[in-house]
């Protein structure tokens, strides 16, 4: 699914590198899954690499829509284990992250147990979005 909004893509890939820089590094594999999310939307390798270097300040809008919502929160999360470690500080970025998204705080822990446990199965975007949608 391609971005039509720049300025909403650019914001995504921030909050990808949040969750990448989380643990104060970037592994190779992290850096392989944001080149592959900017491919997966038409986005060249150099508009990734000026993305992530622009000194441009921006700031954070939430998607509106609840689909997109559960695309880029499952993003993050598949983003988070590409190392196969998810840290204490990625985990906290993500749930700092779900409740700006406008989650209920009661449910963001099991939230962000099940958006993991289909992100670690490789589980399909339209069946993650289906199953979060029905569930939270």
């Amino acid at each position: 699914m391609q971005q039509s909004n720049p300025d909403h893509l650019r914001q995504h890939f921030y909050h990808l590198y949040a969750i990448a820089l989380a643990d104060l590094s970037v592994s190779p594999d992290e850096l392989e899954m944001l080149i592959s999310f900017g491919n997966e939307r038409g986005i060249t390798h150099q508009e990734i690499q000026e993305l992530l270097l622009s000194t441009v300040p921006f700031r954070s809008e939430i998607p509106n829509d609840s689909r997109e919502k559960v695309r880029c929160l499952y993003d993050m999360c598949r983003l988070a284990l590409a190392d196969s470690i998810l840290t204490k500080e990625e985990r906290r970025v993500l749930e700092r992250i779900i409740l700006l998204f406008g989650y209920d705080e009661s449910s963001i822990s099991l939230l962000l147990d099940r958006l993991l446990q289909l992100a670690e199965s490789k589980t399909d975007l339209d069946d993650v979005i289906e199953d979060v949608l029905t569930s939270f």
